[in-house]
């Protein structure tokens, strides 16, 4: 991320008009419908026909002899790079800087897929499609799953190889290491990544800045959300602490003295996840997880000369994996 973005110019009206644009090829309602009541083919057929898949799939049909499953995973996922890595391209000024910090969102993904990999053990587990759309280049995280077989190799690679993910990587991993802890871990890496991003955001407070802010605090509001359910729910006995962060809608301290989930939620933006009859911790979390992607689709709308449309955007584009994974499945 240049700081030299932060003084130069910005572009909402251009980046806006070209992301609305881009948005067109986007999956409709109709399309996932004709997708869910057909086949894997089908959907090999739909993807080579369709103008935002069709290259990256001719070109696994040339150089790949993959079975149909890992094709469509891996033409998914480079449309998800090619799309989220064209906002960073698009952007200059304040938004630039704001999309790469967002776009951090990756290195998270990533760093948490290789200490769940080490914690658990790979054990012939293919090597995952990694989101190459973040600060960290794919290769990094790619060599560090070739070539580490455990928590000492890791430690002696990131201390080796120089990025800005590798010193909270050393941390998360000397974590794992002393504790056995893998959710202690995950915490140290969360919290060196939001600290990351909000550096990157320190001496600005426009709307825009303020938003990013509020996207980082519903992450960590999950999160604590996730550890007060095994505390408070499923009755275990964890050690790791709850997250603090300027700008997370649940404070610490309301999450240390809330006797159930109803008054621990009660007017916040996640009550909803709550509706109805009683839910299991699981489905309370992934109804928050959807939550925070309808909010974020919503602003796609909301102001055309702000960060809202490519956070928007990037929302759909999520949301448009996800669904194309689980068809193909």
């Amino acid at each position: 991320m240049s700081p030299n973005t932060q003084n130069s110019s910005s572009n909402y009206d251009y980046l806006n008009a070209r992301i609305r644009s881009k948005s067109s090829s986007l999956l409709k309602r109709g399309d996932y419908v004709q997708l869910v009541n057909g086949t894997i083919r089908d959907l090999e057929i739909f993807l080579l026909q369709h103008a935002s898949f069709s290259g990256a799939f001719q070109k696994k049909l040339v150089v790949s002899q993959d079975s149909s499953l890992k094709r469509i995973e891996a033409v998914i996922a480079e449309t998800e790079t090619e799309r989220l890595s064209l906002l960073r391209s698009l952007a200059e000024g304040e938004p630039a800087r704001l999309i790469s910090v967002y776009l951090l969102r990756a290195d998270l993904l990533n760093g948490r897929l290789v200490l769940r990999s080490i914690n658990a053990g790979k054990n012939g587990i293919p090597e995952p499609y990694w989101h190459a759309y973040g600060a960290v280049s794919s290769s990094f995280f790619s060599n560090l799953w070739k070539t580490c077989s455990d928590i000492s190799d890791c430690l002696e690679y990131c201390r080796s190889n120089s990025s800005m993910v590798s010193p909270i990587l050393v941390s998360a991993f000397s974590e794992l290491a002393r504790t056995n802890d893998l959710m202690r871990a995950e915490r140290l890496f969360l919290r060196g990544l939001i600290n990351l991003a909000m550096n990157e955001l320190k001496g600005s407070n426009t709307e825009n800045v303020r938003l990013i802010t509020e996207l980082y605090g519903r992450f960590v509001d999950v999160w604590n959300i996730a550890i007060w359910l095994r505390r408070n729910v499923l009755g275990t006995r964890l050690t790791t602490p709850y997250l603090e962060m300027n700008g997370a809608g649940i404070e610490a301290h309301r999450l240390k003295k809330a006797v159930s989930l109803r008054r621990l939620l009660f007017g916040t933006p996640w009550r909803a996840s709550i509706a109805g009859a009683a839910a299991s911790p699981e489905v309370v979390q992934r109804r928050m997880n959807t939550l925070l992607l309808e909010w974020q689709m919503s602003l796609f709308r909301f102001d055309l000369l702000g960060i809202h449309v490519a956070l928007g955007y990037a929302a759909r584009v999520f949301v448009e994996l996800q669904n194309l994974n689980v068809i193909a499945i």
